[in-house]
């Protein structure tokens, strides 16, 4: 029997609180830019939806698929599964997501010496693009093994990705592809990119290990070379570009199946993707070099987050996995 909760739409046919996913569906299904979550307690819902900045609407969405400028407060105004919405202006208000920066990591287009993350002050000052993130191997770490990697942005949304994952067929690399696929395809713009991912392993590549690994020549803290190197490189180049043109990036970490549609709808694609024919590993390194005309210096945008507030150190720890489920994501090939 599915958990109850409650859905949220921020941005759809009709925003407000819905109490199932068949109703949740109705107002995002083939809504451009849909945004909604699944949350716990009616509190959580109307908290998540009460964290928010204007959004405009854009031009082409057609005015007669919902019904903004209307005031809706009581319970079940609409339907019985609706629980609440209100607008009142020609914006959908949009939170930005994922208050905790303890999480995140961002390219900071004003330096290429070393930032900690943008605080929220910042980033919930403008409108974001939110992309889900995630890999999948069935037989991970075993022979004959196959990954498959997810990039999704909502519900039967063209940019949406489902692919399988080129080279070594592991759980963390497709992880790390995945991230990289949403950079590739997404275009650079002055919008904040908020990558949600639930592999840890990937997000403290770069909040915390990599800055480490480049003082001691790419090798780990027990001097073993460090594993999926070429990725992390491309993987930091295009964080770079974003950080030159102008562009704030976030990576965040997700509990995975825990509920959150983004994260099953990029697990549902990357599954899929296990089920797709091989394809060539491309040249990472040539890809990298094809982005920097120049190599990678010693110091990137791309930095662990030293300067954490006790607060935040705790919100993080609060989402964390089991330091077991950490430690086998570190052991993986």
């Amino acid at each position: 029997m599915p958990k109850a909760g409650y859905y949220a739409v921020k941005i759809g046919k009709s925003p407000g609180i819905y109490t199932t996913w068949e109703d949740c569906r109705e107002q995002v299904d083939g809504y451009p830019c849909a945004k909604y979550k699944k949350l716990r307690t009616l509190e959580e819902a109307e908290a998540w939806m009460q964290r928010a900045v204007p959004y405009p609407i854009k031009q082409n969405i057609n005015p007669a698929n919902h019904s903004l400028g209307k005031s809706r407060t009581s319970i079940g105004s609409q339907r019985s599964g609706r629980v609440a919405a209100s607008s009142s202006s020609s914006t959908v208000e949009v939170v930005a997501p994922g208050q905790s920066q303890s999480q995140s990591t961002v390219a900071d287009p004003s330096s290429s010496r070393s930032h900690a993350a943008v605080g929220p002050s910042k980033m919930s000052a403008m409108a974001e693009d939110v992309v889900y993130t995630d890999g999948a191997c069935s037989g991970n770490g075993q022979l004959g093994s196959v990954a498959g990697t997810g990039v999704w942005w909502g519900v039967d949304d063209p940019r949406n990705l489902s692919e399988r994952c080129p080279g070594r067929q592991t759980n963390n690399r497709a992880e790390l592809i995945a991230i990289i696929r949403a950079l590739e395809t997404t275009p650079i713009t002055s919008v904040p990119l908020i990558i949600k991912s639930d592999s840890q392993y990937s997000i403290k590549c770069f909040t915390d290990w990599l800055p480490g690994w480049r003082r001691h020549n790419y090798t780990t803290s027990m001097g073993a070379p460090v594993k999926n190197l070429k990725l992390i490189m491309y993987m930091d180049a295009l964080l770079a570009a974003r950080g030159r043109s102008g562009q704030q990036v976030r990576l965040e970490y997700v509990r995975g199946h825990a509920g959150e549609i983004g994260n099953e709808g990029a697990d549902a694609l990357a599954v899929r993707g296990t089920k797709l024919q091989e394809v060539e590993e491309p040249d990472w390194d040539a890809l990298r070099l094809r982005l920097n005309e120049e190599p990678v210096p010693a110091r990137g945008v791309i930095t662990a987050h030293r300067e954490l507030a006790d607060a935040d150190i705790s919100i993080y720890a609060d989402v964390l996995l089991d330091e077991n489920d950490l430690l086998a994501e570190l052991e993986e090939n």
